[in-house]
């Protein structure tokens, strides 16, 4: 949830400026269009700037000071730090004991949206209930209270109001708010300020946007009337009753400044001289909370480790098997690698999905882009977490490649590079125990398997060959029940994929490990009769995971290791089942596959 901590921090910080540079230009001046549409246009961009992507990819001057200021803050990244995401279709633990700390803020979500309905739902009640007069552009809503107000096209009066012979004044301000659809704004900001009751600056907005309608309504209503005449009827006929936020009133709040502003024209030319620094304002916030992590080309140089050129030599290309159709290793032999698949963080001590690939070579080793491309972005990021110092590059068809803890770099952001490239060289830096290269590969923003598009090749992988063992001794063996495959449920009747093997044995019979790994999930909350029953899931080295299901009773718990023979449960028959027998499904990176395969 760091990614929504970090969205709302940009947010409240942009809609902040942008309410600083309206409260210095903008909040005493006549310009009541201009200022109502600048705090709708600034705060709805306020939510869709921590989205905004431009790649910067020409300059060679030192950034602005409030550039500079900004980075920090408003930085935005294309690929996220290593994750634990499950790859099976059982769930994890549930999301109260992974989210539980977002009790509190949606429980004043809630707060915020109760009294949304309820005001909605009274107003509703309120035009039900009363007597309705049907005019052209508008619905009067007659009823016996002292105070008028409006709501999208309906304004409540009371008779003795409408009737009187000031009544014509009450209603030409209320249709102001009605021509100018001031409703809407009040709707939009009500749900904003449900979703983000936390940003400081909106309760602002909502106050300025009152002031900007009621401004407006007034500078309509003194058309055609004198401005004492009609400032004496707001006084006489306006009273104290609290409104909903919802409501635009006939209300003598902000009396004083009413009289200021309605008394008050600017200069023409005062418009003019605004839009110039609200322009900069948003141009600058706009370049300064992009992909520029390189911090521009300045930063990019001092990083740079004089050791070789990004023009490598036609034999160090043969080494390196270019084929520019192709992925390509992007260190020149590498003599072993830790590849895709759940493990146990070296540094975290959790486990986690690595969703890359690891070259341990020696520090300053240079590293190749695996694919012609243009760079996206060049980041210091954090010495001791996460990818420390890394290099993202865009490629055609929705690729995109990652090198991380990088110990420098050779390239700056937009630059092209053709694959071969020495773009940086391998450190230490972030989250890493010892010098090497992460390699990752995106395709349309998701990690993938790297493996599955470098020549085999060059992968250079050393892998065991897999090759477990069975889950049950085979003296305790009765017979192989259902095998893998398409087959007809013993217990709907209907054709469905099987997508493990069913060993058949005496219940409580001990149930083994296939191999090394570490247990994921021991369920708890079965259902007797229903789905799995009582299952263990196991994690084992290159992506491989095993399930096994049906259980009488666990003999591990979550997140212990084991080894290939030990005991993980008790036969059973838990779940849906006819009889005592085990259920056993084996993944490979997320994908069933025939435990007869690799199972000996």
């Amino acid at each position: 949830m760091k990614e929504v901590g970090l969205y709302l921090l940009k947010s409240s910080v942009v809609s902040g400026i942008f309410f600083l540079i309206y409260y210095l230009l903008l909040q005493k001046e006549s310009f009541f269009k201009l200022s109502r549409f600048y705090l709708l246009a600034s705060l709805s961009f306020s939510y869709i700037f921590p989205f905004i992507r431009i790649n910067i990819t020409n300059s060679t001057v030192e950034p602005l000071p409030i550039i500079k200021t900004l980075q920090s803050t408003v930085n935005q990244f294309s690929f996220i730090e290593e994750q634990s995401i499950p790859t099976t279709v059982v769930q994890e633990p549930s999301l109260i004991e992974h989210y539980w700390w977002l009790a509190l803020p949606l429980l004043l979500s809630s707060v915020f949206l109760y009294r949304f309905l309820n005001n909605i739902i009274h107003l509703l009640k309120t035009i039900h209930a009363n007597e309705k007069v049907n005019q052209n552009r508008f619905t009067l809503v007659l009823f016996n209270q002292p105070h008028t107000f409006s709501f999208f096209r309906y304004i409540f009066i009371s008779p003795k109001v409408w009737r009187s012979p000031k009544g014509h004044s009450i209603i030409t301000h209320e249709l102001s708010h009605l021509k100018h659809k001031h409703s809407l704004d009040r709707l939009l900001l009500e749900i904003l300020l449900i979703i983000f009751w936390m940003n400081p600056f909106i309760y602002l907005y909502r106050k300025a946007l009152e002031e900007v309608h009621e401004f407006q309504a007034d500078s309509d209503a003194t058309q055609n009337t004198s401005i004492k005449a009609y400032f004496n009827l707001v006084l006489q006929q306006s009273s104290a009753h609290n409104y909903s936020p919802l409501m635009s009133p006939f209300s003598y709040k902000l009396i004083k400044k009413r009289i200021k502003m309605a008394n008050y024209k600017s200069n023409p030319i005062k418009r003019f001289l605004i839009l110039i620094p609200i322009t900069v304002a948003i141009l600058t916030i706009g370049i300064s909370g992009t992909m520029i992590t390189n911090k521009f080309s300045h930063s990019v140089h001092e990083n740079l480790i004089p050791i070789a050129t990004s023009n490598i030599s036609f034999a160090t290309k043969e080494k390196l098997n270019i084929n520019n159709d192709a992925f390509i290793v992007p260190i020149s032999n590498p003599v072993k690698t830790i590849g895709w698949g759940y493990r146990i963080h070296p540094v975290y001590k959790e486990k986690r999905l690595h969703q890359g690939i690891d070259y341990p070579v020696p520090t300053n080793t240079p590293v190749y882009a695996s694919q012609t491309g243009t760079i996206s972005n060049v980041s210091e990021g954090k010495l001791k977490s996460g990818y420390g110092k890394r290099i993202e590059i865009q490629h055609n068809r929705n690729y995109e490649t990652l090198y991380a803890h990088l110990n420098g770099f050779n390239v700056k952001v937009g630059q092209k590079v053709v694959q071969g490239d020495i773009i940086g060289y391998v450190g230490n830096s972030g989250a890493s125990t010892a010098p090497h290269l992460h390699f990752e590969i995106h395709e349309n923003g998701k990690p993938i398997n790297p493996e599955t598009l470098l020549p085999k090749s060059q992968t250079n992988t050393k892998k065991k060959i897999v090759s477990y063992h069975a889950p049950i001794k085979k003296e305790n063996l009765k017979r192989i029940g259902s095998g893998y495959g398409m087959r007809i449920h013993p217990i709907y009747k209907e054709k469905r994929m099987h997508n493990g093997v069913d060993y058949v044995a005496p219940i409580n019979t001990d149930i083994l490990a296939i191999g090394d790994g570490v247990v994921r999930k021991v369920n708890q909350d079965f259902v007797k009769g229903k789905g799995h029953g009582r299952f263990v899931i196991v994690d084992h080295e290159n992506g491989y995971s095993s399930l096994y299901s049906q259980l009488n009773a666990y003999k591990v718990k979550e997140g212990q290791k084991v080894k290939q023979g030990d005991v993980v449960g008790l036969l059973g028959s838990s779940g849906i089942s006819t009889g005592p027998h085990l259920h056993l499904e084996i993944k490979k990176d997320g994908k069933f596959v025939d435990p007869a395969t690799v199972i000996k």
